[in-house]
């Protein structure tokens, strides 16, 4: 029940041009131009007078955390005990007309004479009218408010191809609200988050405005995906400390760049560290 004081909580109207639209991890120090996810990218906004707010997915009390409400906000601030109503009653609308729709014959691909009940049963229960459905129509109206509350141009945020990314773009290209969708790992040649269906009846475009790639690698991947004019490439700041660097002798072998979070960098050095031991025994 914690979770929903943020429905009695003033809504906040944003005022600031850019969004920073990400999960919350707490900042190494307290600072209130730095974020984890965004590392110095918000630092240069700041110091450009760029202004700017970060909206986060889930709830989290800023009081044990001594970070400013103004800009650090949270998603579920533009949600109502009413929206949560009007999320219930169209997820039993739903649940009564999709439990009987999806029969076993749903599942039975004529082209290939296969039943395919055994791969999607499960996923097509979830979001058809499991809980993730709910979780999907929660999310769509919390996402219209948050858009209709605010004063903004532009929407960054980490693209993972997520349901609530689509429809944040959605919503925002309504508005006029260009968003950038920043790739952070490689794309794999059987990677089908990233690929351009266009060509299809009823299309809707849920991509964002652009996509921020680092390198040519990703940027040529999506023109393999019919993924062209909407792709700009960027530099990845968290590693421009090595370019003041670059005159320094590095004596060792093995250069490891590791995860923004501290613990997966730790325990992926604990696991070079059992190889080496094995290796030597």
């Amino acid at each position: 029940m914690k979770n929903f004081k943020f429905f009695l909580e003033k809504k906040n109207i944003i005022n600031s041009k850019n969004i920073f639209f990400s999960y919350f991890t707490i900042p190494q120090k307290i600072d209130e131009n730095i974020n984890n996810f965004w590392g110095k990218l918000t630092k240069i906004f700041s110091k450009f007078d760029y202004k700017f707010n970060f909206i986060h997915l889930q709830n989290v009390n800023l009081n044990n955390t001594k970070l400013s409400s103004d800009r650090y906000l949270f998603l579920k601030n533009y949600l109502s005990f009413i929206d949560i109503f009007k999320a219930i009653i169209i997820y039993l609308i739903f649940y009564f007309k999709n439990y009987f729709l999806l029969s076993k014959k749903v599942y039975f691909s004529n082209k290939l004479n296969l039943d395919l009940q055994f791969f999607f049963k499960r996923g097509l229960k979830k979001s058809f009218y499991g809980f993730k459905c709910l979780e999907t129509i929660i999310n769509i109206l919390n996402i219209k408010n948050f858009i209709n509350c605010s004063n903004i141009n532009n929407i960054i945020y980490v693209a993972e191809n997520q349901s609530w990314e689509k429809i944040l773009n959605f919503e925002a290209k309504k508005r006029g609200i260009k968003t950038f969708g920043v790739i952070h790992s490689l794309i794999n040649k059987w990677d089908m988050r990233f690929t351009n269906f266009n060509n299809k009846k009823n299309y809707v475009d849920t991509f964002p405005s652009y996509f921020l790639v680092n390198g040519k690698y990703n940027k040529n991947k999506l023109a393999e995906n019919k993924i062209v004019k909407k792709v700009i490439e960027v530099e990845a700041l968290r590693y421009s400390f090595i370019k003041s660097n670059k005159k320094e002798k590095i004596l060792h072998k093995l250069f490891i760049f590791g995860s923004f979070e501290e613990l997966t960098t730790k325990k992926m050095l604990d696991e070079i560290d059992k190889s080496k031991k094995i290796k030597n025994k």
